[in-house]
């Protein structure tokens, strides 16, 4: 018994050699390709540092083949998404021989940083692509592709800076002093903090009170305003002369910035004078939430010719533009004009019955020696509109649930009513409509109203949430007889242990009653049984 012990342990024993020399025979596939992600980065530099938009970098680093062979026909260029790579920092790096533990080579790429660039992290990625030998199937050697991707995170600091722009509406006169608004602009890339702007006396302007003025913090993009009396000299003669001022704020870094600002004031009316407005719009009116296509007018309604006119519209609170909004017109004749097309986009929270139009206007005199910058208000008529939103929301739903109520409370937000509404729910799985349009007669402003939607849940779905989008369509007093409004509302439906849970316990416990019933009865006529024997 013993030794046939032995015989079979040993027939075990050949048997699984056996079974590894054929497992080793058959050619291993995996290493018919190449492995990607091999290179790495080393001794990264970024400099100089730190980095400010509009200012030129280098970025240098090595190159470590951690793979078993060389790498032959390597080409490295360097890529992103984001606009830090919107100049072209050279041509790719091309037929290098990278051997394995390389890490001595050092490639350098010279970026430029826009200007325009706001302040946060960017990602560039260093695309590396080269080939390996690596054995075939038959145990030959060949070579085969690999991409190796390495991404550089660079954090780059705005800058900040204010301009000042007098309000297009003053015209001063010499010697007469005026009350005047002036625009503060953070015209930068990065918040200014802690401003003061300090009006200097000149030869040409006095400034009459309060000369220094703090405005706190200005974000890139944004303005504020304040308010001096100033007087132009009595020799200020038919020209465009400047009131500077002394300007200070911090960066973000730290950096507190001392500079120089001028505001151009016109002394005459005998100069070019520009001015916009809106002559036509499709559709007519402007609603909350909409859009239109408007002709601006631009005017020359002074006595001199204007050159280098530009016309920036700047968004708001109220509207906002399409991807055209700054205008060049090269010359522009006395009481001449010309037209340009704006896309307007009306927020969703605009709502009021007038809304204007920001643009700044900057322009030349004919002999360039004097120049214009001002911020002026495009009056536009906006219409009032019926704004939907989702106040509150009841329903339990649970898998398998059917025929499940979903109520949406919608309240009338807006300041015009709402008639002969109609409201559609959409959904994706699990969810399915059973009834999905509701009909409302009116709603007016501040006015809410519920409306109950019925959904099947899918028996498989898993808890969570998820979207289901509100379609709103509707009329209005102040629109045409035939012009249809329309919204949309995003919102989650929770799918969670609900209703169906309840029902099964409600069904056991009438089980269990029936069950209960049926025994005592039992346990009755058995009693009422023995008393009859008894007797």
């Amino acid at each position: 018994m013993k030794g046939k012990g032995i015989s079979s342990y040993t027939g075990l024993t050949a048997l699984a050699v056996a079974l590894f020399y054929l497992v080793a025979a058959v050619p291993l596939t995996a290493h018919a390709a190449a492995a990607d992600n091999i290179l790495t980065l080393q001794n990264l530099q970024v400099s100089p540092s730190p980095v400010y938009s509009g200012s030129n970098i280098n970025i240098s680093f090595q190159l470590y083949n951690s793979y078993s062979s060389s790498l032959n026909n390597a080409n490295l260029q360097l890529t992103s998404n984001s606009q830090i790579l919107n100049v072209s920092p050279g041509p790719s790096i091309t037929s290098l021989s990278i051997y394995q533990g390389n890490s001595y080579n050092t490639f350098t790429f010279h970026l430029h940083v826009p200007a325009t660039l706001p302040a946060g992290s960017y990602t560039i990625d260093v695309i590396a692509t080269y080939e390996t030998s690596q054995p075939s199937a038959t145990g030959a050697n060949q070579q085969l592709p690999a991409t190796s991707t390495m991404p550089i995170t660079i954090y780059v600091y705005g800058k900040p800076n204010i301009g000042l722009n007098a309000n297009p509406s003053t015209q001063l006169t010499p010697g007469i002093s005026t009350t005047t608004p002036i625009t503060v602009v953070n015209g930068g890339t990065d918040t200014a903090q802690n401003i003061s702007v300090t009006l200097q006396n000149t030869n040409n302007f006095t400034v009459f009170g309060p000369s220094r003025f703090y405005l706190g913090n200005l974000a890139p993009g944004s303005q504020a305003s304040i308010t001096a009396t100033i007087q132009p000299n009595q020799t200020v003669q038919n020209a465009t002369s400047k009131l500077n001022a002394a300007v200070s704020y911090t960066a973000s870094n730290g950096t507190r910035i001392n500079t120089n600002a001028s505001i151009q004031f016109s002394m005459s009316v005998g100069k070019p004078n520009i001015v916009a407005s809106l002559v036509s719009a499709m559709p007519q009116n402007l609603y909350p939430g909409s859009n239109q296509t408007a002709t601006v007018l631009i005017q020359n309604i002074g006595t001199g010719t204007a050159r280098n006119v530009t016309i920036k519209f700047v968004n708001s609170a109220a509207v906002t533009f399409g991807s055209i909004s700054s205008f060049f017109i090269g010359s522009l004749a006395p009481q001449a004009s010309t037209t340009e097309t704006l896309y307007i986009s009306a927020n969703r929270g605009a709502n009021s019955t007038s809304a204007s139009l920001p643009a700044i206007v900057a322009y030349s005199t004919a002999n360039y020696q004097s120049n214009v910058s001002k911020l002026t208000y495009i009056p536009i008529n906006m219409q009032p509109a019926a704004i939907f939103n989702i106040t509150a929301v009841k329903g339990s739903l649970a898998p398998g649930a059917t025929y499940v109520p979903l109520t949406y409370q919608f309240k009338n937000t807006g300041n015009e009513p709402a008639q002969q509404i109609s409201l559609s729910l959409q959904t994706i799985y699990p969810l399915t409509p059973v009834t999905s349009t509701i009909y409302i007669n009116n709603l007016s402003p501040g006015q809410s109203a519920n409306a109950t939607f019925y959904v099947n849940v899918d028996g498989q779905a898993s808890y969570g949430s998820y979207p289901v989008v509100v379609y709103e369509q509707w009329r209005q007093p102040n629109g045409s007889s035939n012009q249809q409004f329309s919204s949309s509302n995003n919102y989650y439906a929770v799918v969670g242990s609900g209703s169906p849970v309840a029902s099964y316990v409600g069904y056991g416990i009438l089980i269990a009653i029936v069950v209960l019933a049926v025994v005592f009865r039992k346990r009755i006529k058995k009693k009422m049984a023995q008393r009859k024997k008894k007797v």
